[in-house]
């Protein structure tokens, strides 16, 4: 591709940088219209790879990493979460504590 040239959508506006996230090309970076995917009824669905193609190695680690990042992202939101519901417990705790001992 040649990087210099001015690229324009077939719906006349130019494309946006987006990243690829399918199986095949984890990663990749590709030129696509900026209306794609939106509510945007007549998206022209332009489409142009800005990277060359990965090795298959480098699918393989990148999808692998993807997948330990959410499995970390998951686990760290139950912990978030787990520590609110502590935290309403123990509020709670208290505040029965202090209404018993002084009724």
């Amino acid at each position: 591709m040649n990087y210099n040239r001015r690229l324009v959508c077939l719906c006349g506006t130019p494309p946006i940088l987006k990243i690829s996230w399918t199986n095949d090309n984890s990663g990749r970076r590709f030129l696509g219209c900026r209306h794609y995917g939106s509510s945007f009824q007549n998206s022209c669905k332009f489409f142009d790879w800005y990277d060359l193609e990965f090795p298959s190695q480098a699918n393989t680690v990148i999808l692998g990493l993807l997948k330990k990042t959410n499995k970390q992202e998951k686990q760290l939101k139950c912990r978030r979460m787990l520590k609110l519901i502590l935290g309403i417990i123990l509020i709670c705790n208290v505040i029965l504590f202090f209404y018993l001992v002084c009724r």
